[in-house]
């Protein structure tokens, strides 16, 4: 019961925070523009624009609170990883061109998940996203995924292994990377939920998502999730 609490007190000082921070902006333009009706027309249009834009950011906030509480109603059919793939770095590849990061990608065509395509989709986008932002001049996206060979509770798991050069995670970040609200980017720049939707939906499909620091420098997020087995596979339970 006591870590419970812990966890719902923790959880509500990270919405109070978030929530309050965009509220504090809000009020503020706000009371410029009642103080200052007459102010010129490019002011007014200013904080109106930010007064949306920290609208937008709650919305963002409420939604992503939404998908870490609800039970989802997963649209399971056969989705190709090269599909999936090719759908997330299309998406990437302005901040891979920014940057001048290289983008690596390995995959078993043959690989197909049982799973929900758009939630998956959105899982490998803010994983590699997140790469990309630890790399902010330049390195190394690396995307894998071989062959399934994991057997596990009767079930066939392939993974997708994401792997940047970037600086890496703390070792003391490592256990908490997962943790709803737990994150290291300025105020502003991330909820901190992003990881922990992303572990909910993976987990909801009967898989496991897991992160590690890679010798020679960087971070890998490794995503396991079950396929649709082909007679041809070779299982090896673990």
């Amino acid at each position: 019961v006591s870590q419970k609490l812990a966890d719902l007190g923790t959880l509500a000082a990270g919405v109070a925070h978030e929530v309050g921070t965009p509220l504090n902006v809000i009020d503020a333009r706000a009371e410029q523009l009642l103080e200052r009706p007459e102010a010129p027309l490019s002011m007014r249009q200013r904080n109106l624009t930010i007064i949306r834009t920290q609208i937008d950011r709650i919305t963002r906030l409420v939604r992503q609170l939404l998908n870490l509480a609800r039970p989802f109603h997963l649209r399971l059919a056969p989705l190709p990883v090269q599909r999936l793939v090719t759908g997330v770095t299309e998406l990437i590849e302005t901040d891979l061109n920014r940057t001048g990061t290289e983008l690596i990608v390995h995959v078993d065509p043959a690989v197909q998940f049982q799973a929900d395509a758009e939630l998956i989709h959105q899982v490998l986008l803010n994983i590699c996203q997140n790469a990309v932002q630890a790399m902010p001049t330049g390195g190394q996206l690396r995307i894998e995924c071989p062959a399934p060979t994991l057997l596990r509770n009767g079930r066939l798991f392939a993974s997708i292994n994401v792997r940047d050069t970037g600086t890496g995670i703390a070792p003391e970040h490592l256990a908490h990377i997962f943790d709803p609200f737990f994150t290291t980017k300025d105020v502003g720049d991330g909820t901190g939920l992003g990881l922990a939707v992303s572990r909910r939906i993976i987990e909801e499909h009967g898989g496991w998502i897991s992160a590690t620091n890679c010798a020679a420098g960087g971070a890998q997020f490794t995503v396991h999730l079950p396929v649709v087995e082909q007679p041809s596979d070779p299982p090896k339970e673990k």
